[in-house]
Parts: C-alpha cells; structure tokens; sequence
C-alpha cells in the first residue's frame, strides 16, 4: 500500500505539471485571440479554435463504472499428495519430473535389502519365541499338576488330623473299644502262636531236622508279634481309660502342623500361578516384539514400492540427502518423512492470495475475479472466490510487519481450467468492489483543479466547471457540467485516452477511492 501512496503521490505532481501547461495554452490562445481579433494579426481559422500541438481530444462516455482491488496470488494444485518413504533408504527407482502417471504407477522404489536379510533373522527370532512359549506352557501345566496334588494331600492329613482329635475329645465309643479288645485278643493269640512255633522250631533244630535259618524267621516273627501285641494293648488300656491332656495337645499340635502345610501349599500354588503369568507375559512381550518387527519389516517391503494415489503429473521436490538440500535422483538416501515427490492433479488449479482485513467486508465468498498472468499480457481470464480464512495473520514475505494491518488467506478457483495456469507462477487477480453502470466517465489525467473546483478545457479552450461523483486511479465520474458529445482537452502522454464503456479494469490498489476524484 506504501508502493501505491507514493503512486499516487506522483500521479499529482505530474497532473499540476500539466494543470501548468495547459493554463500557459490557454493564456496563449486568448492572447491570440486578441491580437486577431483588434487586427494584429490576420486570423484565417473559425472562431472554435483547435488543440495545439500535443494535445489530444476525449470525449466523456457512458459505460460502467468499476472500483476494484488488485492482488497478486500464486497458483497451486487443488488436489497436491505429497510422498515420503515409509523408511529411511536409498532411490533405486524415481520417475521422472513432470511424468504423467495414472493411479497405481509405480513413481519410486526403495532399496530393501538390508531389510530383507533382518526379515530372514526376525523370523527366525520369532520361531524360538514361540518355542518357548510353548514349553513355558506345557512345563507350567505340569507344575500346576505336581501343586494340586500336594493340597489334596495336605487337605486328607488336616481331616484325618482333624477327626483323631475329635475322637480324643469325645473318647472312645463303645463299638470302637469292642474292636481294639478283639485286636488285641487277636496280637495276643499271634504272639502265643509264636512262641509256640518258636519253642518247635528250636526242638526240631536239635534233632537236626529245622535249620538255623528258621529259627532266625521264628525269632524275627515273635519280636513282630510282640510289638503287636502291646501296640494292641496300648491301644485297648487308652480306650479303656479315655484321651489324656498329653494326648489331646498333641493331637492338636498336628492338626496346627497339617493345617500350615495346607495352607503352605495353596500359597505356594498361588505364588507359582502368579509367577507363571508373569513369565509367560515376559515370553508373550518377547513374541509379540519379535512378530510386530517381522510385521514391520513386510509392511516396509510392501511400501519400498511407492505407487501414485492419482492420476496427475510427477512433481520431483528438494529433499534433505548426504549432500544436503537438493532434489533426488537415483542412489539418494531420503529420510523416513520428508517428502521427495508429490503427484498434482494440474487440470484443477487454486489461486492463493491475501486480503487487506480493511477489505474483509466487501469481499465475499461467490465474488467475480478477473484474472491476468503476467506471460499473456492483454488475455484476462474469470473466476470466484471460493474461500475466506477463519485468521488474520502478518503479511508474507515482509520481514518488517509492524503498523500493517493483517491479512487474511484468500482462494480463487478460475471458472475454466486452462493449461496456462501453471504451479508456482504467479498471477494479477482483480476483485471488482464497486459497480455503477450508466454513468458518464472522463479520464482523470483531464481534470484540473483551482481552490475547490474542479474544470476541464474544452475543445475551444474555455473551461468549464464540473461535478464529480466516484472516481478511481483512471477515470471519474461526471455527475453534472459534461455531456457525451463534448470534447475535451487531454494532454499527450497519458496512460488511457479511451475510458471504454468499462471503466476501471486497471485499478490501483485496495485502498477506498477519494471521493473527490483528484484531491490533492
């Protein structure tokens, strides 16, 4: 905008030069005037004098009146898919820039293999882990096995425990002492029957008749029945006379012993589950680390491919290499994330540009924009504007913002795709904000200025008083003082002697039009 200001700056000193010259041509003409007039000089011309040398004759004409904001924008793709490998390798393949490619073309591939020979040791990593886990399982079962059969032995030595002691408290039942008397009548009777067997053993021995080895058997035999036989008398005297305290605290003592044993036993089983979970979540990790690498490494094979997502042309990008910054060709390592190539759809193209927030009100969404590029001077192209930004934000490309307003992000979409729009080059974009057909347009390089009136000098050289409605960097507006048939006095040199019947098209900047037209 400071660009425009000091346009406008000399566009007024160049129009009081002129306001000068044709003052100086004027008092010229009038003295001629006179001199042909009293005789002086003899005049053979009419009285409607012509222009002198370097002046050229406008004529007003009723056409539309066009205030408009001229931007520069930059073309872009709308449909723009930047690639980046999956992983970090060299290019063993790169289509060329600016390939047309269709959707599902291969446009690059990876080196794999180094990914290869780790896939081969990744999968082996993974079959000992799954071995392992296999055993953990079957040993962990067996282990499982051996721990339950120590609780149900554990839980048979608290119940047997359990009802001796319960005996020695309520004592001996009658059908039980009935049965330790006939046991030991029985031990008795054995014992008897062994001696006696003892006692012919040794008689036949001294007859020469049993042998040392048979009284040994018969000996042994006696001291068995013996010992049964006072286990059997024991047994039947405690029935007899009932539990004794020694007894019944020893009973208890090995109910406590069988019941910490059992309880032993369950924590211990417990304590072995847990531990197997753990290890078996520690195997589980192992493997599933080793498949999610294998995993990896196929998903990598699989993407070392690279294939267009589109169908659009082949964009090559700079890319950071070894050798620093450059665009990638064959042999390059790329990095994991940073693109080296993008497919663009360049039938479809979106013109970017900023807008001056002091403008955010008159523009809107919908809004007709006429477009120029730079390489096809003279050929305009239409189009709309398709999107606002939601933000204001600093200027781009002005390393000093402060005291400029902001700007918001503006998209236009021309109505017809044309090859000549081109990714990267830039563009004029004109939005029209003010339109005002039928109305009466002059060049402003045409009018001149004393105190506050505006005036114009007609063909004859006389001035005449006019009134001014909008204007901009071109044209004004004639509200009252002209008609279309008049002809008026412009100097040679200026930039527009045809204001056409759409005023306007080159228009100066974004800032609001003087409303006077020419106010100094």
């Amino acid at each position: 905008m400071n660009s425009e200001r000091i346009q406008m700056r000399a566009h007024r000193r160049q129009q009081r030069v002129r306001v000068r010259r044709l003052l100086l041509t004027s008092l010229m003409l009038s003295l001629l005037a006179n001199l042909t007039g009293s005789g002086a000089i003899s005049a053979t011309s009419s009285p409607s004098l012509a222009p002198t040398a370097g002046m050229q004759l406008v004529s007003p004409k009723l056409g539309t009146f066009v205030q408009q904001v001229r931007l520069v924008g930059d073309v872009a793709a709308r449909k723009q898919i930047y690639m980046a490998p999956p992983f970090g390798s060299k290019l063993e393949m790169l289509a060329e820039d600016g390939a047309l490619v269709k959707k599902g073309d291969i446009v690059a591939r990876l080196d794999v293999k180094s990914i290869e020979e780790e896939l081969d040791e990744q999968a082996l990593s993974a079959d000992v882990a799954r071995a392992a886990l296999v055993e953990h399982d079957r040993s962990t079962a067996s282990e499982q096995v051996r721990l339950d059969a120590e609780i149900q032995r554990a839980q048979a030595s608290v119940e047997q425990k359990t009802l001796a002691l319960r005996q020695l408290e309520q004592g001996t039942r009658p059908e039980e002492l009935r049965k330790q008397l006939l046991n030991r009548n029985l031990a008795q009777r054995a014992l008897e029957l062994s001696r006696s067997t003892l006692a012919l053993k040794e008689r036949l021995a001294a007859k020469g008749i049993s042998s040392k080895l048979e009284i040994l058997q018969a000996r042994l035999d006696l001291v068995t029945k013996e010992r049964d036989q006072r286990v059997a008398e024991a047994t039947y005297q405690q029935g007899l006379a009932g539990a004794t305290p020694l007894s019944r605290q020893i009973a208890r003592m090995d109910l406590d012993k069988a019941q910490r044993s059992l309880s032993w036993a369950r924590q211990n089983l417990a304590l072995s589950r847990e531990q197997a979970g753990l290890d078996r979540q520690k195997l589980l990790a192992q493997q599933n680390n080793v498949n999610g690498r294998v995993s990896l490494l196929r998903r990598q094979l699989a993407q070392a491919t690279v294939r267009a997502p589109i169908q659009g042309t082949v964009v090559l990008s700079k890319a950071w290499t070894r050798e620093g910054l450059k665009r990638a060709t064959v042999g390059d390592d790329v990095q994991e994330g940073n693109p080296f190539l993008s497919i663009a759809d360049l039938t479809q193209v979106v013109l970017s540009s900023e807008l001056d927030e002091t403008l955010l009100r008159d523009v809107r969404i919908g809004m007709p924009a006429t477009i120029q590029l730079p390489s096809q001077r003279g050929r305009q192209f239409s189009g709309k504007v398709q999107r606002i930004g939601v933000l204001a934000h600093a200027r781009s490309n002005r390393e000093n913002t402060e005291g400029l307003s902001k700007v918001f992000d503006l998209d236009i979409w021309p109505d017809s795709e044309n090859a000549a729009f081109k990714p990267g080059t830039s563009v004029d974009i004109q939005l029209p904000l003010v339109q005002r057909p039928n109305v009466l347009l002059l060049p402003r390089a045409a009018l001149l200025r004393e105190g506050g009136r505006h005036y114009v000098l007609l063909a004859d050289g006389s001035q005449r008083t006019v009134r001014l409605g909008d204007a901009n960097a071109d044209v004004v507006v004639i509200t009252q003082g002209l008609s279309a048939t008049d002809q008026v006095m412009l100097p040679e040199g200026n930039a527009r002697t045809d204001v056409g019947t759409d005023a306007g098209t080159d228009q100066l900047n974004s800032e609001p039009a003087d409303p006077s037209g020419v106010a100094e």
